[in-house]
This record gives C-alpha cells, sequence and structure tokens, in this order.
C-alpha cells in the first residue's frame, strides 16, 4: 500500500512536471516583440534562439539514455530542472542579444532530458497514462501564453520568465528530494511485487543505433510530428491568403484544431479500453489522410475548415501511443536509448518540415503545403504499418 501511494506520489509529479515543460514553449512567442527591443536584438533573431533550444534538445534527448543509466532518472530531473530554470532566469540578464541562443542551447538541454525521461518512467510504469501525459504538456502550452501575457500587461516580459524559472526550481528541488524514490519506487509502482517491472542494463548508444527498427521509428517520430506542426501552424495562413477565408473563422478552426488536439489527448486513454490500440491508431491514420485529401481537395471550403479539427483529434494518439508500444518491439536494454532517440526526432520534426514548407511554398505557392501534409500523412501511415509488423518480434 505504502509503495502504491509513493507511486500515485511520483505519478502527480511528473504531470506537474510535464505541465511545466510546455509552460516555456507559449513563453517565447509572447514575450519576443517586448524581448527583442530591451536586448536591441533583431526582429528575425527569434529564428536564431529556437535553433539554439532545439539543438540542445535534440542532443538531450539522444543522450538521455546515457545519462538515466548514470545518474538514474530522479537525479537527472532534478538537473535538467535546475538547467531549464537557470535558462529561462538567464533570458532576462543577458547582456547581449546572441547570448540568447546559448541560452536557448541550455534551455533545450534541460527541456529534452525531462521530456525523455518522464516519457520513459511512465511508458515503463504507467503505461495507459501516457495519454494523459501529453495532454498535460497541452495545458502548459496553453497556459504559458497567458503567464507571458499577464506578465506583460501587469509588469515586465522578465517577470514572466521569473515565475516560471522559478517554479522549475521548486520542481528541481522536489526531484532532488524524491530522487531515490524513482529508481526505488518505479520498480514497484504498483504495490505488486509479481508484477513490478525488473530493472534491466541499459544498452551502449551505438548498439541500439544498429537496429533497423530502431530507425523506422525515428523516422515516423520526424515525419509526425512534423506534419502536426505544420497543419495547425501553417493553416491559418494557407486558409486565409491562398483561400480567401475570413480571418475571425480561420483563427476559430485553428483554435478548434488544437483543442480537439487537447481532447484527443485526454480521451484516447478511454478510448484504448473499449477497442484495441492498434486499431484505434489505424483508424487515427485514416481520418489524418481522410483529412488532409479533403482540405487538399477542397470541394468546399466550410468542409475543409471543418476538416482542421478532425485532423487534431486524428493526430493526437500517435506520440503517446509510439512512446509506450516502444517497449512492445524492441527488447528491453534498447527500450531507454530507442525512446530518446525517437523524441529527439520530434524535436527535430517541427522545425524541419515547416522550414520546407517555407522554402516549397516560395517556389510553387501556398498551396502546394497541402499537398506535402498529405504526402507526409501518407508516409506516416506506411512507416506505421511497417513497424507494428517488424515490431511483432523483439529485436
Amino acid at each position: 500500500m505504502k509503495n502504491s501511494r509513493m507511486g500515485l506520489f511520483l505519478l502527480f509529479i511528473a504531470f506537474i512536471a510535464f505541465i511545466s515543460l510546455g509552460l516555456p514553449d507559449g513563453l517565447l512567442g509572447v514575450a519576443w516583440p517586448s524581448m527583442h527591443t530591451s536586448l536591441g536584438a533583431p526582429l528575425n533573431a527569434l529564428g536564431v534562439i529556437v535553433i539554439g533550444v532545439t539543438a540542445g534538445y535534440v542532443v538531450s534527448t539522444v543522450l538521455s539514455g546515457k545519462w538515466v543509466a548514470a545518474l538514474g532518472i530522479g537525479k537527472l530531473l532534478a538537473l535538467s530542472c535546475t538547467l531549464t530554470a537557470t535558462a529561462l532566469i538567464g533570458y532576462t540578464i543577458v547582456p547581449v542579444w546572441w547570448m540568447a541562443m546559448l541560452i536557448g542551447i541550455m534551455a533545450g538541454l534541460g527541456g529534452g532530458a525531462i521530456d525523455a525521461a518522464i516519457n520513459n518512467y511512465i511508458s515503463h510504469h504507467h503505461r495507459a497514462l501516457l495519454f494523459l501525459l501529453h495532454a498535460m504538456f497541452g495545458i502548459g502550452t496553453t497556459t504559458g501564453p497567458l503567464i507571458m501575457n499577464t506578465a506583460i500587461n501587469t509588469a515586465t516580459w522578465r517577470s514572466g520568465y521569473w515565475a516560471v524559472g522559478g517554479f522549475q526550481l521548486l520542481l528541481a528541488l522536489t526531484f532532488l528530494l524524491t530522487a531515490k524514490l524513482w529508481d526505488v519506487n518505479g520498480e514497484n509502482s504498483t504495490g505488486n511485487d509479481s508484477d513490478a517491472p525488473k530493472p534491466v542494463a541499459h544498452a551502449r548508444l551505438r548498439d541500439t543505433a544498429k537496429i533497423p527498427i530502431v530507425w523506422f521509428g525515428v523516422a515516423f517520430f520526424l515525419l509526425y510530428t512534423g506534419t502536426e506542426a505544420s497543419i495547425g501552424q501553417w493553416s491559418y495562413t494557407l486558409f486565409t491568403e491562398s483561400r480567401g477565408i475570413d480571418p475571425n473563422t480561420a483563427a476559430f478552426f485553428i483554435g478548434a484544431y488544437w483543442g480537439a488536439f487537447t481532447f484527443g489527448r485526454v480521451v484516447s486513454g478511454l478510448i484504448v479500453r473499449v477497442m484495441s490500440e492498434h486499431m484505434f491508431i489505424r483508424l487515427s491514420m485514416i481520418a489524418l489522410v481522410a483529412g488532409c485529401t479533403l482540405m487538399l481537395l477542397n470541394v468546399d471550403s466550410t468542409l475543409s475548415l471543418w476538416c482542421l479539427p478532425l485532423v487534431g483529434f486524428a493526430v493526437a494518439p500517435m506520440f503517446p501511443s509510439m512512446v509506450g508500444s516502444t517497449q512492445d518491439r524492441i527488447a528491453p536494454e534498447h527500450v531507454v536509448n530507442a525512446i530518446g532517440f525517437q523524441i529527439g526526432a520530434a524535436g527535430l520534426g517541427g522545425g524541419v518540415i515547416i522550414a520546407f514548407g517555407s522554402v516549397i511554398s516560395g517556389a510553387f505557392g501556398l498551396e502546394i503545403i497541402f499537398l506535402t501534409n498529405l504526402l507526409a500523412g501518407i508516409a506516416i501511415f506506411v512507416l506505421y504499418e511497417v513497424i507494428h509488423a517488424r515490431g511483432r518480434v523483439k529485436h
């Protein structure tokens, strides 16, 4: 009973940490119009900072398996939260703007390690709750802009970073005080010794990288997050600039896309209780491809707009499901490394696919992005089927 209660306590902390993981993503975009003036930075310097964050994120997620083996989950989370808090506060005190890119690398290193470590912990001990865990991230990304907007209206953009940075420091202290529990209690998170996952040795990164199905997973996560971000970031411009939709109407449906996405994360855990997870994800893939097809064909503008929440709901369960099923298709000693690789690819995917959209739309016009979204959706479906087929026997 004691172990069961402690497992629930750690689960609660993990959920709070995932909300906090999403907070910084919502801060920078709202702060930047004020922030770049204060720092004397050009307006387009935002991209440089984002590159720094992405670089740090990818490095830390790829190496997270090695760091978990060396430090344990609890100590790694404490260190990562401290790093993230230092970065957030660092944004407010750098004397020259280009140093913000270095701060961004630090923020990415901390955030990526938190992301990978908690995904590993929850997928191993509370797999059914992965969908809900990722809904917490959505709460964080939704709350972040509200915090920064309030800070700007009442004081300064710096106070927004101070507030979230202070919260990250509290989390770091919490992880430090509970560091031993994450590894000890993690072995018996349900309170049932016979069912508890047993500790396994961690494979070397180079050995995990030799497994072909790992790279299928990396490709899936890169394309998935890129497509999710592309639809969310490009659709407003596509519908207003290319198809003449009223901006207020387009904004409503973009909100509906993210709202359906968050709702989908919340209810997916309930759906897989009455339907096999594989069937649910396959139906989600079909809905993604169908929605992208209808948006491309544009038979009716209203129908095309309503495809946005359909697609938002469809893509919602894919990330947590594929993280959770990693342990079903890969030998236990490779799982931590493989999840790190996948989440690193996810962090890279959004930037790569959105940048690709910028390049091809400049050459062929905005409408081409509807086609690339569809092709990416089909590729994701094919990769999923290949991974599912190959993963029936663990490598």
